[in-house]
């Protein structure tokens, strides 16, 4: 499993995005996945399946918006290339909304050569998940 986010900054901003989710109490059903082998393929599909919001890092996991209904929202943190010739496309032939977070002003996103972030905007991924999540509230 490659790691995405350092350690530090893993721990950082988990305990945000739980923050964030907390404030919209039962309005949100927010699930962390780790799409690896401890967890058996069925329940991955299930999961993203019941899935209206997908975000993550780059990598292979976003490529489970293919089990998603149409319209889903798909944010990816990654670098521009990346989002512009993989998950933007898949995307789009989906017919998921898409947002690369690393195409936003003030991004802020700083990684090492091993595409490990130490470093993203939270506050703006929060915005940015505010309005994802906004159709669908109640």
């Amino acid at each position: 499993r490659k790691r995405h986010f350092s350690k530090s900054f893993e721990t950082f901003i988990d305990r945000k995005l739980d923050d964030w989710a907390a404030g919209y109490g039962a309005s949100i059903d927010f699930q962390k996945l780790e799409f690896d082998e401890s967890f058996p393929f069925a329940m991955q599909v299930q999961q993203s399946a019941e899935c209206s919001i997908l975000f993550g890092a780059h990598g292979a996991g976003l490529g489970h918006m293919v089990w998603m209904e149409s319209g889903a929202q798909v944010i990816e943190i990654g670098n521009r290339m990346a989002c512009e010739n993989y998950y933007k496309s898949m995307a789009q032939w989906y017919g998921h909304e898409y947002t690369c977070f690393s195409e936003l002003q003030d991004h802020n996103i700083r990684h090492d050569k091993n595409q490990v972030y130490h470093y993203l905007n939270v506050t703006l991924l929060l915005d940015v998940l505010d309005k994802a999540v906004e159709p669908h509230l109640p």
